[in-house]
């Protein structure tokens, strides 16, 4: 048996392994949090949608302060979802980029939070927050 799984159906791939983790974690949440994550993983399986992880964590919360409203929430959204999946996909890679896991989990969950109250505000923001918390 290889390494490598194929797999026709990328989604449907990561709606099992998703819903596998929480169950093995012991982690509820709703159906539309554990629909983003199946979406953002299946996005970053595409390599011309996946984000550049050369780029910083500190640099893309720079960038995202540097501008405002719709840009700013757009940008820590992007830098929320870069963080979860470093965290989920290189939890190694830390070390050597002289992070703890603790800092970027706090970075991604507080960039979360944001985009979460400010979505609530227009009413909707849950699923940002569950990220967040």
């Amino acid at each position: 048996m290889s390494d490598i799984e194929r797999c026709s159906n990328v989604e449907a791939f990561f709606v099992e392994h998703v819903h596998e983790a929480m169950r093995e974690l012991r982690v509820e949440t709703k159906a539309e949090t554990q629909g983003y994550l199946v979406k953002l993983l299946s996005g970053f399986s595409v390599s011309h949608q996946a984000p550049s992880l050369s780029e910083s964590l500190a640099g893309r919360l720079q960038q995202a302060l540097e501008v405002s409203g719709p840009e700013r929430l757009a940008r820590l959204r992007g830098l929320g979802d870069v963080a979860l999946f470093i965290c989920g996909f290189f939890p190694d890679s830390f070390d050597r980029r002289g992070l703890s896991r603790s800092y970027v989990v706090a970075l991604g969950g507080r960039a979360y939070l944001v985009v979460g109250k400010e979505a609530r505000e227009q009413g909707r923001g849950e699923l940002f927050v569950e990220l967040g918390d």
